[in-house]
């Protein structure tokens, strides 16, 4: 019963069959490759998406730059800037 297969699938399926995409908003959390399956499909379809990335953080008061990553403004650090971020911005 059910669906088998990735929830990227899911949520691809959900969004070519929706009225108004561009009225959707996604919010993620999960493994960097789902995270960027799900930017793609956003980018495609022009709908916002948000991701909490997970990163190491050596210290978490952004001191030591251990979980910057890189973003289309230059690196951000996960533990100060985000961590939340838009995902289209990501540099995956």
């Amino acid at each position: 019963k059910g669906f088998k297969g990735l929830v990227t699938q899911l949520v691809r399926n959900f969004l070519h069959t929706s009225h108004n995409p561009e009225r959707i908003t996604l919010y993620a959390c999960g493994p960097r490759l789902m995270l960027k399956e799900a930017a793609k499909i956003s980018n495609s379809l022009d709908v916002n998406c948000f991701g909490l990335l997970e990163e190491y953080m050596a210290c978490g008061t952004g001191a030591c730059f251990g979980c910057v990553v890189s973003t289309r403004s230059g690196f951000k650090r996960v533990c100060k800037d985000g961590p939340v971020f838009d995902l289209k911005l990501i540099q995956w």
